[in-house]
């Protein structure tokens, strides 16, 4: 990735965030999961503090990367580290979605529920 431009550090901006999310995501669930660990209330929530803070700054970032590059008459092209990163947002946000929402909350999921239990 050649640095040329400012939409080129700002996507480098933009894989940073990514990663600090990740690493804090991993030792957040590390931490959460370490009932050995007499440090585990104090620390989780910290990391889950910042964590939240972290990936709110990387869906803003992402938001902006994409208004900057859609805009109408925008002459902007996509870079292969753009199009990774839109793909990457995208898997996150659809993995990332509150599907309790579309499935136990659904009033076809418990009809479903309903019609087994009754068999």
């Amino acid at each position: 990735m050649k640095l040329v431009s400012i939409l080129d550090f700002y996507i480098l901006f933009v894989i940073i965030i990514k990663v600090i999310f990740i690493l804090i995501a991993i030792f957040y669930f590390v931490s959460s999961h370490d009932y050995n660990n007499p440090n585990i209330f104090t620390l989780s929530p910290t990391l889950l503090y910042w964590k939240k803070r972290v990936e709110f700054v990387f869906v803003v970032s992402m938001a902006l990367l994409l208004i900057i590059c859609f805009r109408p008459g925008s002459t902007v092209r996509l870079t292969e580290e753009t199009k990774i990163l839109f793909f990457v947002y995208g898997l996150v946000l659809f993995i990332t979605s509150n599907w309790d929402i579309f499935i136990y909350e659904a009033p076809w999921y418990k009809n479903i529920i309903n019609i087994l239990k009754n068999n």
